[in-house]
């Protein structure tokens, strides 16, 4: 059996037979415009489904909406229309609440920019990230990550490419 499919009794003879891969993202005619004097529509009426295991890459010119479509698949913006699902919910539909726990429990997301919280390490900044987590394990964890005591060679570390970074931006 392979990543996405699973088994279930099929057929006359009543034997097992794979099902289709199970969608994990689908995009149903999604379109994006902003707002302005003209209006920009970055996406047109796109539909896409990936499934479990599946490897997407999404490339094209500058300006052809790349950015647009991940941050719709991420969830980090909604469409004008159409519908974006991750695991089949519909993500426009979720609460911020369930929405927060989508992201923390389904969800990955690499930026082009850092994002960075100003007035925090980089190192407090990552840890941030494991606050969201559901288990007790995963907030302890963070806070452990957060202390630069527990892991000085990593504080350490970051705070030598932070000096470094702060140099080339004069």
């Amino acid at each position: 059996m392979t990543a996405g499919t699973e088994t279930a009794a099929a057929g006359r003879a009543g034997g097992w037979a794979p099902l289709a891969p199970v969608p994990v993202l689908e995009l149903e005619n999604v379109s994006k415009e902003y707002p302005g004097p003209p209006p920009v529509r970055a996406l047109d009426e796109v539909s896409l489904t990936v499934t479990a295991g599946e490897l997407v890459g999404i490339v094209g010119p500058s300006g052809s909406g790349k950015s647009t479509l991940l941050h719709l698949m991420g969830t980090l913006d909604k469409p004008t229309s159409g519908s974006v699902r991750i695991t089949g919910m519909d993500v426009f539909r979720m609460t911020d609440r369930e929405l927060a726990g989508l992201r923390a429990r389904r969800t990955g997301f690499v930026f082009q920019q850092f994002f960075l919280l100003e007035g925090m390490s980089a190192l407090d900044n990552v840890a941030t990230g494991l606050l969201y987590g559901d288990t007790d394990a995963q907030r302890e964890a963070a806070l452990s990550a957060a202390d630069p005591i527990s892991l000085p060679w990593i504080a350490s570390g970051l705070a030598r490419i932070e000096e470094v970074l702060a140099d080339l931006a004069r």
